[in-house]
């Protein structure tokens, strides 16, 4: 047992001291090697440089969400830094998001040159109208109204179910008489 304990020692110490030993080349070898320089991998972008425009084909779909989120971070610091704007900003997000479904068509959340300055302009927009305000006290009161009605109860009953069977099917209904007055 000493014996084969001791030769899987040796063979282990020769094989470590074996790779570790590394091959010297002569000097005038490496004298007349030319480097070549090589063009750096094309990789995805996954996250946008700032200072050059970001297009569809260099993102990765995957992350198109924390792209328009990063878009509007940016729209909104931006915002936030001319107006001089301390109030809460945390409905910023809900507001320019039911703005954009409802009133106008914005530009995917993708392109991120183009979601920072649609998000920069409504916000805007809103704030030059004194509006802005308003929306999104609209938008905390209608939270208020979601949390004391059943959305967001734990336990559903039988009234509360009906209830948002009924809200669906006239949002259904409305969203499908939107679309046909749209065509």
């Amino acid at each position: 047992m000493k014996i084969r304990f001791i030769s899987l020692f040796a063979f282990l110490l020769i094989t470590i001291l074996g790779c570790s030993e590394q091959k010297e080349e002569p000097k005038e070898n490496l004298q007349n090697v030319e480097f070549v320089k090589q063009e750096p991998r094309k990789s995805r972008l996954l996250i946008p440089d700032t200072s050059r425009i970001v297009r569809l084909r260099d993102l990765d779909q995957n992350d198109s969400i924390s792209i328009g989120v990063r878009a509007f971070n940016r729209a909104e610091r931006e915002f936030i830094k001319k107006w001089n704007y301390n109030k809460d900003t945390d409905l910023f997000i809900d507001v320019v998001d039911q703005i954009c479904r409802e009133f106008r068509q914005c530009s995917p959340m993708q392109d991120s040159v183009a979601h920072q300055k649609e998000v920069y302009f409504i916000l805007d927009s809103l704030m030059r109208n004194n509006i802005l305000d308003s929306a999104i006290n609209a938008k905390k009161q209608e939270i208020e109204e979601r949390k004391n009605n059943c959305h967001y109860k734990k336990i559903i009953t039988k009234e509360c179910h009906k209830q948002l069977n009924k809200e669906i099917t006239e949002y259904v209904k409305e969203e499908l008489k939107r679309r046909r007055n749209k065509k």
